[in-house]
């Protein structure tokens, strides 16, 4: 990259996890890609971040004058420190291009209805993020709980089918998902962000945390 493009543009080193047919070597370790990232930015790259890793401020984007945090992110989250595109300490201007604004949105509350049943999901090792899928399209709430199932942020919704929920909160251990009673919840876990599993979390949960089991897809997926 420094010979043939520029050391501006943001480097990002993606943690790799064994599956389907290519098992055999191991997941990348997060403290081999932790040293690959210094030694890029040793070598001159200044904007190098990692992926599909969890509790390790090698995910951020900082800046190389000052050190100021750009850009925190915590699994499929991200959010910005910059103002109007620089630096909020020395003001150095940033070729991170957002696709969000600066400002901070509004946030809404949300009430969960009484007659409604939850459905608890805990996280396990490196594998913070699962696929939710429900039988018909209904809204939905989510809340990522504690260790201990205390509530960690805010309560969220969605009305997908299927949609995908990672851990945003280095405090969250997990998911309580309430839904209808008769609308039924499947819940599989999630290796990284181009992994779709097909095998609910209830056979999974035993599995490796390095290698997805692989079985056929149920209920015609």
């Amino acid at each position: 990259m420094l010979n043939n493009l520029d050391a501006e543009i943001p480097l990002h080193y993606v943690r790799f996890h064994p599956d389907f047919r290519y098992t055999q070597v191991e997941r990348t370790s997060v403290p081999f890609l932790e040293q690959a990232r210094l030694q890029a930015m040793a070598d001159g790259m200044r904007y190098v971040y990692l992926g599909n890793a969890y509790n390790t401020t090698s995910t951020n984007s900082y800046c190389p004058d000052c050190q100021a945090l750009w850009v925190q992110r915590n699994g499929l989250i991200a959010r910005s420190f910059l103002q109007n595109g620089c630096c909020p300490q020395c003001g150095k201007t940033s070729p991170i291009q957002l696709p969000w604004k600066d400002s901070v949105s509004e946030s809404v509350t949300h009430q969960i209805p009484e007659n409604f049943v939850s459905t608890t999901h805990m996280f396990r090792g490196p594998i913070q993020a699962c696929h939710v899928e429900q039988q018909q399209e209904s809204t939905l709430f989510y809340q990522f709980i504690s260790a201990s199932g205390q509530p960690v942020g805010e309560i969220g919704t969605n009305g997908c089918i299927r949609f995908m929920l990672s851990k945003s909160d280095e405090r969250a251990e997990g998911i309580r998902l309430y839904h209808p009673t008769e609308n039924k919840l499947q819940v599989f876990e999630v290796y990284d962000r181009a992994h779709f599993p097909v095998t609910g979390a209830e056979q999974t949960h035993l599995a490796s945390e390095d290698v997805p089991l692989n079985f056929l897809p149920i209920r015609g997926r």
